[in-house]
């Protein structure tokens, strides 16, 4: 690899943080045992909760093992209603897989690390909350809609 130099030990110590959070970047771990018990366990207890803790482990952010997002998009993505994921989500909290923090009328899921996460093993015990929030299409429709129109309207800006 070609030699780097660095104007402080602060900005060495941040560029090492930044190319170690790229290795492994779209794995996650899943303890033997508690783990993949859990995860048999809530696969085959409620169906829509262990769709939707897979959703939560592909989207969570890597450092906080958490997800924001609105119960309008979990019912996007499971098809279901929002009784259904009520129930899901209280089959996840009840069972040790999630813990729930609330943001205004969102919730924040936070995976147990003692299952499921994609730090390394030694970060396990802290918790950098910056987290993913995803925005869905029907919630955010002028949001959405602002940036498709803007590929087609023309302007005089790259004249």
């Amino acid at each position: 690899e070609d030699a780097e130099i660095f104007d402080s030990a602060n900005e060495a110590l941040e560029a090492k943080r930044a190319k170690e959070s790229q290795k492994n970047k779209n794995f996650i771990q899943i303890s033997r045992g508690l783990g993949t018990k859990a995860l048999a366990y809530i696969i085959s207890e409620n169906a829509v909760a262990g769709q939707l803790y897979m959703f939560f482990i592909e989207n969570m952010d890597v450092n906080s093992n958490s997800i924001m997002a609105s119960h309008k998009i979990l019912e996007e993505v499971t098809g279901k209603s929002r009784t259904t994921i009520f129930r899901a989500i209280s089959c996840l909290e009840e069972n040790g897989l999630i813990a729930i923090g609330k943001v205004g009328n969102t919730n924040v899921y936070i995976l147990n690390p003692e299952v499921a996460w994609a730090t390394s093993r030694d970060k396990k015990d802290f918790v950098n909350f910056k987290g993913n929030i995803l925005l869905g299409r029907t919630e955010n429709k002028d949001l959405f809609n602002k940036f498709e129109r803007s590929k087609y309207i023309k302007t005089n800006v790259l004249r």
